[in-house]
């Protein structure tokens, strides 16, 4: 088995060099410096707060939505079929229950499936915009404001990933995720974005030790990213089983039964500091990104790919392919050491999520069952040693 930290499904390439380079604004006003920096990415006329984890953000909407009069609230929020656990596992935990609809990267008419689902009790419908690519929802934003139903987009992926002619937000909500896979990585955090008229009041929790562990977690996670091979991986591992790092979803995460009012953290000074140093080094990304879909493209014709000129900033995380070699493709991926592809093998989570517990079965849903039995993820070649991608022109050659 070969394992390379280089294999893998994103873009993020944050050094040792960058994170000290960030120390520079730690004592300038970030959220100023930020602002001004997605202004030039076309976050215009919204707002923004910042949270621990795009989970969190997810949280936050589900308690600002809910009525006051509890007698005359609605409790079903619609959720994609094909999409991370700890979606539907946080509308729990927020006591609503999660109505599931055929939702995948192949649906094609959406609005007649969502409107089968929609009750009197539909609260909100969340739509996610699936690989990093940039929908237009413009039917289904007229179908929530009509049917008065909050729409949230899920845009886990899909940081700085605008078409040109649609809005960065089109529904009510839209919320991000900065985990280590994402596009912009500050190991763990989200961002939340909404209307510039609206306004929500919120307390963050000023925890010195929470905040210090954060950052020590991200120094940890950024230097292990950044050793070679089995050795790097090595030591992530133990820091994992010593519960001095943590993986991006815990066991802890999937728990709902326990309903609690969650508490919430922004993100640290440091982990702003490497969110603008990444901000302004985007370039680099969009050039890795180019050359990914022209190694991919020439090895596999049928996989398709939007075209990027519809694009403001084009920085999708996931390339998903799901033609005629997809099956065998996968099987000899993972005999070369990578096992990340198999993110949502099971519609909603991987095969290995016991998804029976939060009322999902994949037989249900015709559309998404189809596209996962034939599809994965492509990983990013991001500084690959030449005869590694050798190795996988010659499994498709043969």
């Amino acid at each position: 088995m070969i394992f390379s930290k280089k294999f893998h499904l994103m873009y993020q390439n944050l050094s040792i060099k960058d994170a000290i380079f960030s120390i520079k604004y730690y004592l300038k006003n970030k959220n100023k410096i930020i602002r001004i920096l997605l202004s030039n990415y076309e976050f215009i006329g919204i707002n923004f707060l910042f949270f621990d984890s795009g989970r969190t953000c997810l949280s936050f909407i589900l308690e600002n939505i809910k009525s006051k009069n509890s007698c005359l609230s609605k409790n079903e929020i619609l959720v994609p079929s094909f999409t991370c656990e700890v979606v539907p596992v946080h509308i729990l935990k927020s006591n609503y229950k999660p109505i599931y609809y055929d939702l995948c990267p192949d649906t094609k008419n959406l609005l007649q499936i969502i409107k089968k689902n929609v009750t009197i009790n539909t609260k909100a419908i969340i739509y996610q915009h699936s690989f990093g690519r940039h929908d237009n929802i413009t039917k289904l934003v007229k179908y929530c404001k009509k049917k008065n139903i909050y729409l949230i987009e899920d845009k886990a992926l899909c940081f700085l990933s605008k078409k040109k002619n649609l809005k960065e937000l089109q529904g009510d909500f839209a919320y991000y995720s900065f985990e280590t896979s994402k596009t912009i990585s500050t190991r763990m955090g989200g961002m939340l974005v909404f209307s510039k008229n609206k306004k929500y009041h919120i307390s963050y929790q000023n925890n010195f030790y929470y905040n210090f562990v954060s950052d020590l977690r991200t120094i940890l996670s950024l230097i292990t990213y950044n050793i070679q091979g089995y050795f790097g991986f090595g030591i992530r591992k133990i820091l994992i089983i010593l519960n001095v790092l943590e993986k991006s979803i815990t066991s802890r995460d999937l728990i709902y039964q326990n309903k609690h009012k969650p508490i919430y953290y922004d993100l640290t000074n440091f982990q702003k500091c490497l969110l603008i140093v990444q901000l302004k080094n985007l370039i680099i990304r969009k050039k890795i990104f180019e050359k990914n879909i022209c190694f991919w493209k020439r090895l596999l014709p049928d996989l398709k790919i939007e075209n990027s000129n519809r694009y403001s900033s084009y920085y999708p995380v996931r390339l998903a392919y799901n033609g005629i070699k997809a099956k065998k493709l996968k099987k000899k991926i993972r005999e070369l050491g990578l096992m990340q592809e198999a993110w949502f093998d099971g519609g909603v989570g991987s095969r290995n999520f016991k998804s029976y517990q939060i009322g999902f079965n994949l037989k249900n849903f015709k559309l998404t069952r189809k596209f996962c039995n034939n599809y994965l993820n492509l990983p990013t070649m991001v500084g690959l040693k030449k005869n590694f991608k050798e190795k996988i022109k010659l499994i498709l050659v043969s």
